[in-house]
């Protein structure tokens, strides 16, 4: 009995010295290097719009103002141009009291669909004046607006982390120019 107690002891000594001696030569390797993934230019929440990009590409601009519009303007009209599939159909209308953009849901909409007048802004060298004629109202001044800074808009996006949202919308818009 003394003889098993002993060789039970014994095995269980002998298998503690070997784990340890196992453990001990596997932490003394050298790591493994992670693997990363390699990047290819800036990510999403890398991207900032500036006042660059949308002085010289339109359509990301009239994106910026869209987004703008739909997220932070308070005029509850805004919110019938806040289907993203759809997309946009701007209309331009240069003037002696400055460029009107009418803004339109859906980059595809007919001249039938156009029912009602539709949302439009302004733009100055630093500002979007937003508009939209109010429905259902007696009022002789029916037309709603703000007016917003443009490096408002652009803060507002690049804190949201919208500005790769604002490009891709940027490509599902129609843009008409009437002279």
């Amino acid at each position: 009995m003394l003889k098993r107690k002993f060789m039970v002891l014994s095995l269980l000594v002998i298998g503690l010295m070997g784990g340890l001696t196992g453990c001990m030569s596997q932490s003394s390797r050298a790591p493994v290097p992670a693997r990363h993934k390699k990047s290819n230019g800036p990510q999403k929440s890398d991207f900032k719009l500036t006042s660059d990009t949308i002085n010289n590409h339109p359509r990301i601009l009239y994106a910026a103002i869209i987004y703008y519009a739909i997220h932070d303007v308070p005029i509850q009209r805004w919110q019938e141009v806040a289907d993203m599939d759809a997309g946009w159909q701007i209309e331009i209308y240069p003037g002696g009291h400055g460029t009107r953009y009418l803004v339109w849901p859906g980059k595809h909409i007919s001249d039938r669909e156009k029912q009602l007048t539709p949302n439009w802004f302004r733009l100055s060298t630093r500002a979007v004046s937003f508009h939209s004629f109010e429905v259902h109202t007696d009022r002789q001044d029916a037309d709603q607006h703000v007016r917003v800074g443009k490096q408002q808009i652009l803060v507002k996006i690049n804190d949201a982390h919208a500005a790769a949202t604002v490009k891709k919308m940027s490509r599902n818009m129609t843009v008409l120019t009437h002279k």
